[in-house]
């Protein structure tokens, strides 16, 4: 639902920043820039990287950062390994498992055109500055953050959700858990609800 919506207007903005010149000699590329926040091991934004190569996304035509942070460092040190135990393979067709990952010592590793897309970070979500446009968070356009808020208490969900709002681009998304903004000041932003998340 997203990404295709995203990737289209990110597009026709580019489209549209050229409409009134002469034959530009060098024409920008579109940006997609993706945050999974509370990466943890970094199987969602392996994901996102695999569902973007399933939709035969145009790398090399686009300025792509997706990126992953998380407070752990040893988390994040598996994320950059991407290798992961069969458990995290439990709704994955074996099809999209053989053509994106292979065995490494009983386990299996995302191949390095996979990981090569792909950024982790670690970092603090409610104790670090961002946006921070010197660094990398900053002018997203689809902000993850599933599963984080349910460690937290409601004061440091609020601080993190407005941080999360001015990290956004204007037209940007926040994915949130079904429940994990319930209670919470969202009026700086549009909900959307869907089945499994906001």
């Amino acid at each position: 639902k997203l990404l295709p919506e995203i990737l289209a207007q990110k597009q026709s903005q580019v489209q549209g920043s050229y409409q009134d010149k002469d034959a530009p000699s060098v024409e920008a590329k579109p940006s997609l820039r993706i945050w999974s926040a509370g990466c943890s091991t970094g199987e969602e934004l392996y994901s996102l990287a695999i569902v973007l190569e399933e939709m035969n996304f145009p790398w090399q035509q686009w300025n792509t950062l997706l990126v992953g942070t998380d407070i752990s460092k040893t988390a994040i040190e598996t994320a950059q390994k991407g290798i992961y135990g069969k458990w995290s393979f439990r709704q994955v067709s074996p099809e999209l498992q053989q053509k994106y990952f292979y065995n490494h010592h009983n386990l299996f590793q995302v191949n390095e055109k996979i990981r090569r897309k792909v950024k982790f970070l670690c970092g603090n979500l409610l104790k670090d500055t961002y946006p921070r446009p010197g660094g990398d968070l900053f002018d997203f356009d689809l902000i993850l953050c599933r599963n984080v808020f349910i460690y937290l208490d409601s004061h440091a969900i609020g601080t993190i959700i407005q941080k999360f709002h001015d990290s956004l681009n204007s037209q940007g998304y926040l994915m949130t858990g079904h429940t994990e903004l319930y209670g919470q000041d969202t009026s700086r932003f549009q909900v959307i609800s869907f089945p499994e998340s906001v």
